[in-house]
């Protein structure tokens, strides 16, 4: 019998290898905008189409926006569940045409930044067996940096086909030098 985590991990570490290796041009682009996301997706994996991007304005009130996670919503009532966990929060809008029996919906965010330099976005994804990989590509500020003094909450949300089997997050980190920007 096979370990299939040692597995998973072996591979995992192999992709994030080739990711990081497919990025070297990086940019430095911090934000989810089309620009990062069509640089180049490892072989193997599919580049996020345009049209699954789904814009998602930060909320005026801090305690309303997403905590860092990366999560899956494949039900409209488990992304209004998400996003009202929070006393007075309403939940966020998402474009009506999502179809809940043929899509899913992806989130992933960063939590309260202080640098609008930091950013994340959904760049692509792959399918490795019954798994979904979702490639996620983030920017950020060394610890050693000082306070920006900005609030700034990351977040990428996207659209995928519907897929009831497992989904896992491959991640790219890219570290922005001090006072670059």
């Amino acid at each position: 019998m096979t370990d299939r985590p040692a597995r998973f991990r072996r591979a995992a570490a192999a992709l994030a290898l080739a990711l990081l290796a497919a990025c070297a041009t990086d940019t430095g682009d911090a934000g989810g905008d089309s620009a990062s996301a069509k640089q180049a997706v490892p072989e193997g994996y599919d580049a996020l189409p345009e049209r699954a991007l789904i814009p998602l304005t930060p909320s005026a009130q801090g305690q309303c926006n997403a905590p860092s996670t990366r999560t899956v919503f494949r039900k409209v009532m488990e992304w209004e569940a998400f996003w009202t966990a929070v006393e007075g929060c309403p939940a966020r809008p998402l474009p009506a045409d999502v179809d809940w029996s043929k899509e899913m919906v992806v989130l992933a965010a960063m939590g309260k930044r202080t640098s609008s330099q930091e950013g994340i976005a959904i760049i692509g994804s792959g399918q490795r067996g019954d798994t979904l990989v979702v490639l996620v590509r983030r920017s950020v500020l060394p610890p050693q940096c000082p306070d920006q003094g900005e609030k700034n909450y990351p977040v990428a949300v996207a659209r995928f086909p519907r897929n009831d089997g497992r989904v896992r997050f491959l991640e790219e980190r890219t570290i922005l030098p001090c006072g670059s920007f």
